[in-house]
């Protein structure tokens, strides 16, 4: 699944600059959620899933806001890529550009569960 590939991904980019601006090891960052260093670099790499509830855990101890960690639609939405000519798709504006993305993001994925 590339979207869950992305967003793992980029949960953990996060969480590995909050880590970097508080100064902390990934082993310090370990000790301090309950996970080991290893985790903790699978993590950042996007090769680890995160639970929700640990999400918390890391945005407490990174003295950051846990929606800071979470990437936003506009970050998966500028991952989709369209089927069709550059140069067509540039004469949409972007509001309709990114509404037919999430509607072929959404198709791929119920091509995925047949």
């Amino acid at each position: 699944m590339m979207n869950e590939e992305l967003i793992y991904g980029e949960i953990g980019r996060r969480i590995r600059e909050a880590r970097e601006e508080n100064k902390l090891t990934q082993e310090d960052l370990g000790k301090l959620v309950g996970l080991t260093r290893t985790s903790i670099t699978n993590i950042e790499r996007g090769k680890q899933k995160i639970p929700i509830d640990s999400l918390y855990y890391f945005a407490k101890n990174l003295n950051v806001n846990v929606f800071s960690l979470l990437p936003n639609e506009g970050f998966l939405l500028s991952n989709v890529e369209l089927p069709g000519n550059e140069e067509e798709l540039q004469q949409f504006t972007p509001d309709v550009l990114n509404f037919a993305k999430k509607v072929y993001a959404n198709s791929k994925k119920g091509e995925g569960e047949s």
